[in-house]
């Protein structure tokens, strides 16, 4: 637990309830590296599967301390998440993003 420092534990999600439209693998795939692939340029609204909003809007994480939350998604009403966020929906598609990429201390 000492070792999970940005974010801390009870905000450093790791496992997420995926969309059943988008599960195909082991993970829920999020663009972290961006284009460029050098850790540089990460894309904040860059994303392969999609949370499920099946829980009234909501998408359903535990966190490395042990409890469970929820991340509303007020403007995204239907699963998977559109390939690419705009308008409404970015602001959604960020409350998720810095929940599992925050910004630097």
């Amino acid at each position: 637990m000492t070792d999970i420092i940005n974010p801390g534990p009870a905000n450093a999600a790791v496992f997420a309830d995926e969309s059943i439209q988008t599960i195909d693998d082991g993970y829920m795939a999020m663009d972290s590296d961006g284009p460029d692939h050098a850790g540089t340029n990460p894309d904040p609204t860059g994303f392969q599967n999609s949370p499920s909003i099946r829980h009234n809007g909501a998408g359903v994480f535990s966190y490395a301390d042990g409890h469970v939350g929820q991340i509303p998604f007020p403007h995204i009403t239907k699963e998977p998440f559109p390939g690419t966020a705009t308008g409404a929906e970015v602001s959604d598609w960020l409350s998720l993003y810095t929940a599992i990429f925050p910004p630097p201390p």
